[in-house]
């Protein structure tokens, strides 16, 4: 498996030359620095959890994790894509940067990710993922991990084997525990990607009852998705009790997030990926460390680029310069929110490209051709510049509620439009120059190609039209 042990005092000695705030004494350096478990759920909007306001119990577990801890409430993705979301997730670089901007093309090597960083320190890696554009042939996310497992058991649209339910990806998780095992009192980093609620959105009859879903096929769109969620609850919930006979909970630093959101009708879409209305960029994101983090909620603006970084400043870990994210760790162990008037970026792209090696497919430049919106987000104004229509999208959001459900259904419906380029603002135009630009020099080392195979199950996924 690749993996290194390393002594606490070499972890100590190491964080004291970098100057890093909060080194541990090389006597404690081991038992105190926590594992670090990252779930993530795919497509899975922050609205539909009871936590956030649903009225329909679809999430105990997954409550009880947020709740023991802090929970932000303006959570966003920076692109709703699954590939280019988690790839800025672990390298706290913006789609443009670290090159995945669309599904099939894989990142850049050599950069510097939340679990290299972690491997470091003395940590051993794991990554268990469940959707196939997450193969590391389609993300190159496993030269970031000592172990990376594609768990892909079940047929998407009954056609390709190219994810699996959630028992099977809690199974195989614990089950690498039991075969391969860990190295005792070594400190790990361990990532669960579920991807259950994503399309096609099957109701699990188990939990009709609890959530008064009808079971006679008139089920709406949004009935089996919550169905989704507490189907994949369940198993995020077994699953946290049986890692507890392989990890020291109490000293688990647990983070919880989703990929991206889901359109389920509203603007006439249902899926992710084109726009950034909120029903796709809004998603659920939390950190719990038992006796460290104390349990409440922020309203302040925070982005997928913020997990790696802070991660990192929880354990007094030095963060890499070049990462664009914010470190939440003093706000989290304090319990002060951060900063309200902070900016926050999004891009949305084309869903997938089939690659290509020839001097046509660079020609293509099919990075830079795949950009469709850009966004920032102020306060509470969102300006979205649509590069299809050529205009630019003012929105008007309520602010994040501090104890009231999670809505957002329905405030983006009569944004002021107008014409590019005279009424874009400078900070946007500014964000889209260094994004075409980054994506146009990306495009100068072409995506490895894609084989029919692999073409064929992106469009059975929905991203290749």
């Amino acid at each position: 498996m690749g993996q290194q042990a390393r002594t606490g005092k070499w972890f100590a000695i190491l964080l004291t030359v970098l100057g890093a705030p909060g080194a541990l004494p090389a006597d404690d350096a081991r038992t105190d620095l926590p594992h670090v478990l990252l779930i993530t759920v795919d497509t899975l909007r922050a609205d539909r959890l009871s936590v956030y306001g649903n009225p329909a119990p679809t999430s105990p577990n997954i409550d009880a994790l947020l709740s023991n801890g802090t929970r932000f409430n303006a959570a966003r993705t920076v692109e709703p894509l699954t590939a280019p979301a988690s790839a800025s997730m672990l390298t706290s670089l913006y789609p443009h940067e670290h090159g995945t901007s669309r599904n099939g093309i894989p990142m850049r090597e050599g950069l510097r990710s939340l679990p290299d960083m972690l491997m470091q320190l003395g940590y051993a890696t794991a990554a268990f993922v469940s959707n196939w554009t997450l193969t590391d042939k389609q993300s190159g996310l496993a030269e970031h991990f000592d172990v990376y497992q594609e768990v892909l058991t079940k047929k998407r649209w009954f056609i390709w084997f190219g994810e699996s339910d959630a028992e099977d990806v809690r199974l195989r998780t614990e089950a690498w525990f039991e075969e391969d095992g860990v190295y005792p009192g070594q400190p790990l980093f361990l990532w669960v990607h579920f991807v259950d609620p994503h399309a096609p959105y099957k109701l699990h009859e188990s939990f009709a009852d609890t959530l008064g879903l009808p079971t006679d096929g008139s089920a709406s769109v949004m009935q089996r998705y919550d169905s989704e969620i507490a189907y994949v609850d369940q198993q995020i919930g077994l699953m946290l009790d049986n890692l507890g006979e392989y990890l020291d909970m109490d000293n688990t630093l647990l983070v919880f997030a989703s990929d991206h959101g889901e359109g389920l009708g509203e603007h006439g879409y249902k899926g992710h990926g084109r726009y950034l209305y909120e029903e796709e960029l809004r998603i659920p994101l939390g950190f719990t460390w038992k006796g460290r983090i104390p349990s409440g909620q922020f309203q302040a603006p925070a982005s997928l680029v913020d997990v790696a970084p802070t991660v990192l400043g929880l354990i007094g870990a030095p963060i890499p310069p070049e990462w664009r994210g914010f470190d939440w760790s003093v706000s989290l162990l304090t319990g002060e929110d951060g900063p309200m008037d902070r900016i926050t970026y999004f891009q949305a792209h084309k869903g997938a490209v089939k690659g290509g090696t020839k001097k046509s497919d660079v020609a293509a430049r099919k990075r830079i051709n795949g950009l469709l919106r850009l966004g920032t987000l102020e306060g509470t104004q969102k300006q979205v510049l649509d590069l299809e229509e050529n205009q630019l999208e003012v929105f008007a959001l309520p602010p994040a509620p501090a104890n009231g459900p999670l809505r957002y259904s329905g405030t983006e419906n009569n944004p002021q439009i107008s014409e590019l380029p005279g009424s874009a603002p400078p900070a946007l135009l500014d964000w889209q120059s260094l994004v075409e630009q980054e994506l146009t020099e990306r495009d100068r080392s072409p995506p490895p190609p894609l084989d029919e195979e692999a073409v064929e199950r992106l469009k059975s996924l929905g991203y290749i039209n």
